[in-house]
């Protein structure tokens, strides 16, 4: 993701390898379902790296359908780094989880033709919109 300036802090090579460790087990948790156990690990790690730590809860929040959550931890990402392509996407998707379709478009189509992001987060905008105008 990138340097991020005030979120990510410098760190020594222990804890560089503890943001690694628990980043990875936020994953691993995800990835078995464990939904706790993935928050509990992101929000250890959120000493280490805010702006992927709200993000990683954003995307929580959407995968376990709590939008609460979700619109919480966007709200902190969105003063960090409204800018950035990751977090226009997932407030377009937090929009998408709400019930928002058609005015979901136009800030998807400007996600897709920005050179800034990545070919994953391009990907996933033109799924959403694809969705979005079904």
């Amino acid at each position: 993701m990138g340097d991020r300036e005030g979120t990510k802090r410098a760190m020594n090579e222990q804890e560089a390898r503890e943001a690694t460790r628990l980043r990875d087990a936020a994953y691993a948790a995800l990835m078995r379902g464990a939904m706790k156990t993935a928050r509990e690990a992101i929000e250890a790690f959120m000493s280490f790296d805010r702006e992927e730590a709200l993000g990683m809860l954003t995307s929580l929040g959407i995968e376990t359908n709590d939008a609460e959550k979700a619109e919480k931890a966007l709200k902190e990402l969105n003063e960090l780094a409204p800018e950035k392509p990751y977090t226009r996407y997932l407030s377009a998707r937090v929009a998408y989880m709400k019930g928002a379709r058609a005015s979901l478009i136009e800030p998807l189509k400007s996600l897709l033709e920005d050179k800034k992001a990545s070919a994953q987060i391009r990907e996933r905008a033109c799924n959403l919109l694809g969705r979005s105008c079904r």
